[in-house]
């Protein structure tokens, strides 16, 4: 779909990854008519549909009114190389003209859902559980590898290169530690 690009603005979102950040935009009713708006977002790659989402389906303004749509960016994955996840909030107005935004969004590393400190005896095998915890709606298999801050060769760590989780699902992930 092609757009008039000499009245498009550009819209900046910056936020981490599952973190929601709403911006507004002012829309003002220059006409002697009441209006009913219907914003649309448009993205190139379906991978980026559901980060975008406007609050209200339609805002309604009388003459001379302004009133605000709400554009809320909540990306699922992160902003790859510093390039931006791009889509397109597109405003017809009645009279035919338009407001064109290009929304673009840097998502950000994810926050430290959890830090853990364990204590473990010398000399005995202990299985540490920590908690993984799948925030998408879908099956997802996760990488799991892991470091010593100060390697040291008494140290021994066992567990699985991957954990499956479906959809929402939270499961402890079981780590042997023998020193």
């Amino acid at each position: 779909m092609s757009y008039p690009e000499e009245n498009k603005k550009v819209l900046d979102f910056s936020t981490k990854v599952r973190t929601l950040i709403t911006k507004d935009i002012d829309v003002k009713n220059y006409s002697d008519q009441n209006w009913e708006l219907i914003p649309q977002i448009y993205t190139e790659f379906s991978q980026y549909d559901g980060f975008w989402k406007i609050k209200s389906d339609s805002l309604k303004l009388k003459p001379g009114e302004t009133g605000k749509i709400e554009i809320n960016y909540c990306p699922f994955e992160m902003s790859k190389s510093g390039i931006p996840q791009e889509a397109r909030l597109f405003v017809p107005f009645p009279d035919g003209k338009a407001l064109l935004y290009e929304l673009k969004g840097q998502a950000l590393e994810p926050p430290v859902e959890m830090k853990t400190t364990y204590s473990i005896e010398t000399k005995k095998t202990e299985v540490l559980k920590i908690p993984v915890l799948n925030w998408l709606g879908t099956k997802q298999c996760f990488s799991v590898n892991w470091t010593l801050s100060k390697p040291d060769p008494s140290i021994v760590l066992r567990g699985g290169g991957a954990i499956d989780l479906n959809g929402k699902e939270k499961k402890d992930y079981k780590l042997n530690v023998l020193c």
